[in-house]
């Protein structure tokens, strides 16, 4: 066991003050054999994915907000950090430990860390390692209002909707039941970063209470409930041109009406959702990770949800950690290009999934996935 100020000390960051290294073990680390990582919002589980998915061999550098969380309970974890909660402060903490670290990679596991580097004065140094598009791409895609034209430009099927803006005059419901979503999914509220969630109202009183709570935090908008299943895209692209391929279909979401998926299978791509979203990260010229998620109903027709530019959400699949798409997804070096381009085609079954990418398709296990209990995830991390 180390304290505090020798782990700071071995790690060359004593010149960084915002630096706070948790107390724990670290195993040795040739850095001449090894990527040294940094992973950042580590109380994620889209973080606790990246940790599992990263070769065993990698330096995992990670940082969350509070000392409880599933990564520092993982032996892969060589260090553990904790990264400041207001978005303000996160970037020059980012700059400064790079600085100290000279990281060959990190990765903004959850749209709070994203922002806090979605800056145009940022150093293109740390956008490369980070992965990430370009500004105007990541404005676009982080704004629900501004997604939905650009899909409507580019004939991609939005579904019918209005904005509503704070303090307008609230227009009639034209049917029920109705989707209320803010504009963005995250705001930045007392330096730290609120999460809102999409509600689905099913009467005026309901509708009454998403709007009173979202409206101060955030314009928003109504839609028609489109019935179908959720999909979802997750992709690769280097500078507008497209890596990887990986798809799934949500077969439980929470709450049923609508929400996060509890039960998802990996399917072959859909070649509707295929084009919808070849056409808008092609046109945002996207690099870096993305999921393009979709409602689809039984005969086909298809409605554009949203674009998550996230790292972490592309990588929820309890599979062996070698999985071709969660590898290339964290650990893609953000220099190298292939003259390959993907093929479609993938493995669908509820025991296999594969991955449709330009080096190599190799089927990972378990792509049905539920949700597990977190004690029962801890207690399994303490063997990896």
């Amino acid at each position: 066991m180390h304290d505090t100020v020798a782990d700071a000390a071995r790690h060359g960051v004593r010149s960084c003050p915002l630096v706070r290294t948790l107390r724990g073990s670290i195993p040795p680390v040739n850095k001449e054999e090894h990527s040294k990582i940094l992973i950042l919002d580590g109380h994620s589980k889209a973080a606790a994915t990246a940790v599992l998915a990263l070769p065993a061999g990698s330096e995992l550098h990670v940082a969350a907000i509070e000392e409880d969380c599933l990564c520092f309970a993982s032996r892969r974890t060589a260090r553990k950090l904790l990264q400041p909660r207001a978005v303000t402060e996160l970037r020059a903490w980012i700059e400064h430990l790079d600085h100290d670290e000279n990281f060959d990679l990190i990765i903004p596991s959850t749209e709070a860390s994203l922002l806090a580097m979605k800056a145009d004065d940022l150093d293109p140094r740390l956008r490369a390692k980070a992965v990430i598009p370009p500004e105007a791409s990541l404005d676009i895609a982080l704004d629900k209002q501004r997604t939905l034209a650009l899909a409507d430009r580019l004939g991609v099927h939005i579904p019918r909707g209005k904005t509503i803006a704070p303090g307008a005059e609230l227009p009639a419901c034209a049917a029920w039941p109705t989707v209320i979503k803010p504009i963005r999914s995250k705001v930045a509220l007392h330096d730290e970063t609120l999460s809102l969630s999409v509600r689905i109202c099913a009467d005026t009183t309901q509708r009454d209470e998403a709007l009173a709570d979202l409206l101060p935090l955030s314009p928003v908008l109504e839609q028609d409930y489109f019935r179908g299943r959720g999909f979802g895209v997750e992709v690769l692209f280097e500078h507008g041109e497209p890596r990887w391929w990986f798809a799934h279909e949500r077969i439980h979401e929470l709450p049923v009406t609508g929400g996060a998926s509890s039960y998802r299978r990996s399917i072959d791509v859909p070649e509707n959702l295929r084009k919808a979203t070849l056409d808008l990260l092609t046109h945002l010229r996207w690099h870096g990770v993305a999921m393009v998620e979709f409602k689809m109903a039984g005969d086909g027709d298809y409605r554009l949800m949203e674009i998550n530019p996230a790292c972490g959400v592309h990588c929820r699949w309890p599979s062996h950690p070698a999985s071709t798409f969660r590898w290339h997804c964290c650990a893609w070096p953000p220099d190298s290009r292939s003259d390959s381009s993907p093929a479609t085609g993938a493995i669908n079954t509820r025991e296999t999934s594969s991955v449709t990418c330009t080096g190599s398709k190799t089927p990972c296990t378990n792509a049905t996935t539920r949700c597990g209990s977190h004690r029962w995830a801890r207690a399994t991390w303490l063997h990896c």
